[in-house]
């Protein structure tokens, strides 16, 4: 009866150890793409108010993003997107000035990527990073609640960019691109076919999506 119950116990704790590192893959395996273009069709206004900044400024094009010790020109897309969306939501801040607060807040990991918790420590709690699911629905809730969506695309199907999401014309969205030297809003569609990630600032204690814990991000290109 001992050896048995021993064995029975074994096995539950082996059933219980497979169940959650099977769960722990499902949610650390990247989402599938979704279309650049997709949803219901409707007109969401673009969000203004949103300062149209490049990665490659001169003002900071030259910063350093700690780490990987890419420069802003190089890397700086994501930083680019946080910064204007934070300044969309009246905290000004220009990228420069968010890269020289990263970096000293450790907000890259040793490969470059970004710290979004280290966003939150930046804002002085002010802000928060949450993870909408990767869906059509999930990105026009929140245009729709007039929250920017920053979003990772591919360049030439194999580059990794990110841009900032403001508006919807019909079923394709609207962006801003940090390499844009145009400064021109266009339609996602015209760098990428398929969206491969997103992200959305909010406020702390008003996400009305979820957050999960602080994972490192490719900031490139």
């Amino acid at each position: 009866m001992r050896i048995s119950t021993i064995i029975i116990g074994c096995l539950s704790v082996a059933v219980l150890a497979y169940g959650a590192l099977s769960l722990w893959r499902r949610r650390a395996a990247p989402e599938p793409p979704i279309s650049a273009a997709g949803g219901s069709a409707e007109i969401i206004p673009a969000i203004a108010g949103i300062p149209y900044w490049l990665q490659n400024d001169p003002a900071w094009s030259n910063e350093i993003i700690s780490g990987s010790n890419d420069t802003m020109a190089a890397a700086g897309c994501l930083v680019s997107c946080v910064a204007m969306t934070l300044s969309s939501f009246d905290l000004h801040i220009t990228p420069g000035e968010l890269c020289r607060e990263l970096n000293a807040n450790h907000g890259f990991t040793a490969q470059g990527q970004l710290v979004w918790g280290a966003v939150t420590t930046c804002t002085k709690g002010a802000f928060m990073t949450a993870f909408p699911p990767l869906t059509h629905m999930a990105i026009d809730n929140e245009l729709r609640g007039g929250r920017p969506v920053i979003a990772k695309i591919m360049l030439w199907g194999q580059v990794p960019h990110w841009v900032l999401m403001i508006g919807k014309q019909h079923t394709g969205y609207v962006m801003i691109d940090p390499l844009n030297t145009q400064r021109a809003v266009v339609p996602v569609s015209t760098r990428s076919t398929h969206i491969h990630a997103i992200r959305v600032l909010h406020r702390s204690g008003s996400q009305p999506t979820p957050t999960t814990p602080s994972l490192p991000t490719p900031s490139h290109p």
